[in-house]
């Protein structure tokens, strides 16, 4: 028998920058989580912005923001993010953008697939490269032809442009020993996550599909 020791509570910390409508949209997802009771709710905008603290007022999320001035980082989001993972004391955290698609169920799924290991990865849908440099996607939902699961083929390994901070989770204790604000790309993701692998954590994969990356 498999016992499953699922984590108590986890962090969802969600960055956004002037795009009240898309955060409005995500929130929204977040307290539709069917494991919404688990989970800390964090939103931090770059940059002090009066709207965003309205908006984390009215859905009950702790609002957090961070200098721009700071850090150069700070126009990737990458400083936010820091903001968010060092101001939680939740067991793991998730970190979400708010232009993302998310199933009500990714929360659980991430949970589950972590069980009794630091980082977990589930599936997501990613756009896939289109061939007309200047065609438009559609950011519909439904539209998979479009899209592309990732991780492809889940080798253990953190590869560029087969990972994305939406469907991954990492245990807080970890996540807090490598600052995104040390990253000087926009496609920090896999440098932060195989910056954490130096730690040696245990890495759990799961196929479920967790949303998609818009």
């Amino acid at each position: 028998i498999k016992i499953m020791l699922i984590p108590s509570k986890v962090a969802v910390i969600i960055t956004t920058y002037n795009r009240h409508k898309n955060l409005i949209t995500v929130i929204e997802q977040l307290i539709g989580q069917s494991c919404v009771e688990k989970i800390e709710k964090i939103c931090v905008s770059d940059g002090f912005d009066e709207e965003v603290k309205a908006i984390c007022s009215y859905y009950k999320l702790n609002y957090l923001f961070c200098e721009k001035n700071n850090n150069l980082n700070s126009s990737k989001g990458h400083l936010a993010r820091d903001t968010g993972i060092q101001n939680t004391t939740s067991e793991f955290l998730c970190l979400w953008d708010d232009d993302n698609y998310y199933n009500h169920d990714a929360i659980e799924n991430l949970l589950e697939c972590v069980n009794q290991s630091d980082i977990g990865v589930c599936d997501i849908l990613f756009r896939k490269s289109s061939p007309v440099e200047n065609k438009k996607y559609s950011r519909q939902y439904g539209s998979k032809e479009i899209y592309r699961k990732i991780p492809e083929n889940w080798s253990g390994d953190f590869v560029l442009r087969q990972i994305d901070p939406m469907n991954v989770i990492v245990r807080t204790s970890l996540a807090k020993k490598e600052k995104w604000s040390d990253i000087h790309v926009y496609e920090g993701d896999f440098i932060w996550l195989n910056k954490l692998m130096s730690y040696n954590p245990k890495v759990s994969y799961s196929k479920k599909n967790i949303g998609i990356k818009l």
